[in-house]
């Protein structure tokens, strides 16, 4: 069961959208570019994920995801060690790209782990001024739908 909670962690907070009746997404502007080398910074987000750098990631967490945490880093510890529990270490790097998806610019960085057979992606929702909107973990062959 537990690990059954860590595949359904969605985290891009702060953004609802609705479907239409057809099931398709309403086409939203592209989001303001990023103010800085947003690969590296991405990759360094990633980094600080999987060795646990919880005062980093709380640092350059937006004022909305610090919010939604009830202002406290300790939940930025909690999902690292959920992740490093149920899924392990990455292995080995199988894709990294660049999505639009609610109106955010997100980084998909598709990998694979020491303790499951099946590539899994991590997903960071970045703004401008290197700040952390929210992040989502999903096997990679159950990815949520980008923007058209």
């Amino acid at each position: 069961m537990l690990r059954k909670s860590i595949l359904t962690l969605a985290l891009t907070l702060g953004v609802a959208t609705s479907l239409t009746a057809q099931g398709a997404l309403p086409k939203v502007p592209p989001p303001p570019k990023l103010d800085y080398d947003s690969l590296a910074f991405a990759r360094q987000v990633t980094q600080w994920f999987l060795y646990a750098d919880i005062d980093s990631l709380w640092a350059h967490s937006d004022t909305s995801l610090q919010t939604a945490y009830g202002g406290n880093k300790g939940m930025w510890a909690d999902q690292v060690a959920q992740f490093a529990l149920q899924l392990g270490q990455e292995t080995g790097l199988v894709e990294e790209r660049w999505v639009q998806r609610l109106g955010f610019r997100q980084y998909w960085r598709i990998i694979r782990l020491s303790e499951v057979p099946e590539p899994f992606a991590i997903r960071w929702v970045l703004l401008p001024g290197k700040k952390i909107r929210g992040m989502g973990i999903n096997p990679a062959n159950d990815l949520p739908p980008v923007d058209p």
